[in-house]
């Protein structure tokens, strides 16, 4: 198997390296100057307007860095906070996710509730990833007090070749999570 470069769409680019950043969804260099995406829950680069449904995919940079500190680990500042997270691996945080996304996580999840779902499904798989879980979402600015931004149910996957059964990869898949603001 390959291993993750944490790049999306890298190989279809005219500008900038990549669609997203996985490893530094912020980094201007990678991304394109003006495709930024945030990396901390409502902080630099987060997108607070109507268009792209209250920016489902602008904002999405927070839980695609939660992802990747939560596989690779990683200390340091992220727009003000500082953190310390354990990598747990690739396939262990990829157990996770689905263990959360199919059996934790309800349809009308805040981001408080999508962490709380992944601390559960981390404790089910493996109590000893749990801290891990804990300190990759603090590290993007989710705690565990009451945040407003719902996630919904009306994004999907845009690539897998392991998905749950009635997930979709088309468009118009009505499973995965996405983010809507108030």
């Amino acid at each position: 198997p390959g291993k993750a470069d944490w790049f999306i769409s890298e190989d279809d680019m005219l500008v900038g390296t990549a669609l997203r950043d996985l490893r530094n969804p912020a980094n201007s260099v990678t991304v394109g100057s003006g495709n930024e995406q945030p990396t901390k829950y409502l902080g630099t680069h987060w997108y607070f307007g109507s268009l792209d449904a209250g920016g489902i995919h602008q904002n999405s940079g927070v839980q695609n860095y939660f992802y990747y500190l939560l596989s690779e680990g990683g200390t340091g500042n992220n727009d003000g906070i500082l953190y310390s997270v354990d990598g747990i691996g690739l396939a262990n945080a990829r157990r996770i996710a689905y263990e959360a996304n199919t059996n934790f996580m309800p349809s009308t999840a805040t981001y408080t509730d999508s962490r709380q779902a992944w601390i559960d499904a981390a404790n089910s798989i493996n109590p000893a990833f749990v801290p891990s879980v804990i300190a990759a979402w603090d590290a993007v600015g989710v705690f565990g007090t009451s945040i407003t931004p719902v996630l919904t149910s009306d994004e999907s996957f845009e690539t897998s070749t392991a998905l749950p059964l009635n997930w979709s990869t088309s468009s118009t898949g009505s499973t995965a999570w996405s983010v809507v603001t108030n």
